[in-house]
């Protein structure tokens, strides 16, 4: 499988389950070359009643260097929250990176 933007195999595979007892999908994907990743923040934008405000303190609450924030897309309240993310937690000292750069320097 190669991306349409690069033409590069990708080499990352996000975890489409939080169940860490998927580990027939886990072991597949790593048999297939992937690296696994699971995150350590879900701001919960995919929960009904989640307002903007309340996932944001949410993010901000559990963030820590090297932490890796999981948004869903496609629901109401995500594009408005990234946007009021990126400017409270660059205020802290955090700096958006790619998942690779991140992994880079582990």
């Amino acid at each position: 499988m190669r991306t349409r933007s690069s033409g590069r195999r990708p080499t990352l595979a996000p975890s489409l389950f939080s169940d860490r007892r998927l580990a027939q999908v886990t072991a597949a994907a790593k048999s297939a070359g992937y690296c696994v990743v699971l995150w350590t923040v879900d701001a919960f934008d995919w929960q009904d009643g989640m307002t903007v405000d309340q996932a944001k303190q949410r993010v901000l609450d559990k963030a820590r260097p090297g932490a890796i924030i999981l948004l869903h897309a496609g629901y109401d309240i995500t594009p408005a929250l990234l946007e009021s993310l990126r400017p409270s937690l660059t205020s802290q000292g955090y700096h958006f990176v790619t998942l690779s750069t991140l992994m880079a320097g582990a």
